[in-house]
């Protein structure tokens, strides 16, 4: 996490709120947490906080790795009862099934993506608005990026 290649930087340079929420791997404190728990104590109450401190009802949701995985899992999960909090998603390097048709008509481009992604993104997003404070009287920030959890052993 270097600014000079951050993705998190270059969105909130271009004026976008980011949260971040990361992926732990659990350990024996962990063992009664279901996969349904952590649905419901990952991304759902990640995006409530999100709205609650931004004011904002959507969200553009992003998931890497793992998180890319529990992403997909809320989606179908939140369009069966009619929630449209996720406004878009994008999956980063997520495990998901990559169909060999799409794989082989897919074109190299030389450069960075983030621009066009940009640009995909503007589509898919409300007027911008002034940064909302960091956290909220119910949710304080805890600690600079990228966390304390990397540096467990």
């Amino acid at each position: 996490m270097q600014p000079q290649n951050s993705l998190i930087k270059f969105l909130v340079d271009q004026g976008f709120t980011v949260f971040v929420i990361s992926w732990k791997n659990p350990d024996a404190s962990m063992e009664e947490i279901s996969f349904e728990d952590y649905l419901t104590l990952g991304p759902l109450a990640a995006l409530d906080v999100i709205k609650e401190i931004t004011g904002s009802p959507r969200v553009n949701a992003v998931g890497y790795c793992i998180g890319g995985t529990l992403l997909s899992m809320t989606l179908p999960y939140l369009a069966a009862k009619g929630d449209e909090t996720i406004n878009s998603a994008t999956f980063f390097v997520s495990l998901q099934d990559f169909a060999d048709q799409w794989f082989e008509s897919a074109k190299q481009h030389k450069g960075s993506w983030w621009m066009d992604w940009l640009e995909w993104l503007k589509l898919r997003s409300g007027e911008q608005v002034a940064l909302p404070a960091m956290g909220s009287a119910a949710h304080w920030p805890i600690t600079p990026a990228p966390g304390t959890y990397v540096l467990e052993k």
